[in-house]
């Protein structure tokens, strides 16, 4: 009885380790991505997020707000994180927004960012 008990117990907090383990892996991207992303010269700010993808399961999108003006590609930005990040780590979609959204206490709005770029990618 006892040994149904803790492998009852012990699968429960398996599968409860793999989604905290999930998400802490998919916010440590996108901290490492957005600290790349901020040192392009043609990007202001960046809020990096993983939005749902049915081949990969999440895809990394960087919503960005643009120093000049100018429109960033995304085969530039993945070259330009290239030797820095691993490269499943690089943005696959770029979301350019005219302000990246914080919360009162000044940090980054992942629940706005990741609703903007469902909404804007069509997912």
């Amino acid at each position: 009885y006892m040994m149904e008990f803790l492998s009852d117990y012990g699968l429960f907090l398996a599968k409860t380790a793999t989604i905290v383990v999930a998400v802490l892996v998919i916010l440590l991207v996108a901290v490492a991505v957005s600290m790349r992303l901020k040192a392009h010269p043609g990007n202001e700010d960046t809020l990096v997020v993983g939005v749902p993808d049915e081949r990969w399961g999440q895809m990394v999108v960087a919503l960005y707000k643009s120093r000049d003006g100018e429109e960033l590609q995304v085969e530039q930005v993945r070259d330009f994180c290239r030797g820095t990040i691993a490269g499943y780590k690089a943005p696959r979609a770029l979301i350019r927004v005219d302000e990246i959204k914080r919360t009162p206490a000044a940090k980054a709005d992942y629940v706005w960012a990741k609703k903007e770029a469902i909404s804007r990618l069509g997912k």
